[in-house]
């Protein structure tokens, strides 16, 4: 670090209005930096609790490659007479079961507390950076009733809880065709 010429710390002392002449080492616990100053104490971030265990037996593991296997239009328009795309019957087949699935969080409903809903993306590029999903790269994922998770920006998370696949319409769209409530989740290290 290199010194100050004694014109400008002359300069400096000057211009901050106190006469710091008589001052020597740190300043008493408690005082001010300054006169005027908003300097306040920083208190330290708490530690991040440990989370509590999670038995995930019961739980079978997916992926997205089965989920992405097939061709699936990023948004579809249901049109009178058209029939929707078609998911293969072994991705119907998970419907309704109890599943742990690893992917990125793409927060869409959140607050002070958290996330309450977010999309479970299989790559992070399919996140916030890059192309949009297709329709089945991704998980609408809802938590539980009054619960919040935690935003985790660039962590894998690894979610469980009861999977649905179908179709879910709203004004003739497709809205999501792969969905989950939550019932743990936690970030892969």
């Amino acid at each position: 670090m290199r010194a100050l010429p004694a014109s400008l710390a002359a300069l400096l002392l000057i211009a901050c209005g106190d006469d710091l002449s008589e001052v020597s080492g740190p300043p008493p616990e408690g005082a001010s930096l300054r006169g005027n100053s908003v300097v306040t104490a920083i208190e330290p971030e708490e530690p991040e609790p440990e989370p509590e265990p999670f038995d995930d037996e019961g739980y079978e593991a997916l992926d997205f490659t089965l989920l992405g296997e097939f061709e699936y239009p990023v948004y579809v328009k249901v049109k009178e007479g058209e029939e929707l795309p078609e998911i293969p019957e072994e991705v119907r087949a998970q419907d309704g079961k109890k599943i742990g699935i690893t992917g990125f969080m793409n927060p869409v409903r959140f607050d002070r507390e958290g996330v309450s809903e977010f999309l479970l993306v299989k790559d992070i590029l399919g996140c916030c950076f890059g192309a949009t999903p297709k329709m089945n790269h991704w998980i609408r994922v809802r938590m539980k009733e009054g619960e919040r998770a935690k935003f985790y920006a660039y962590d894998q998370l690894t979610v469980f809880g009861d999977f649905e696949v179908s179709e879910e319409l709203e004004d003739g769209y497709v809205m999501s065709i792969y969905r989950m409530t939550v019932d743990h989740l936690s970030r892969e290290d």
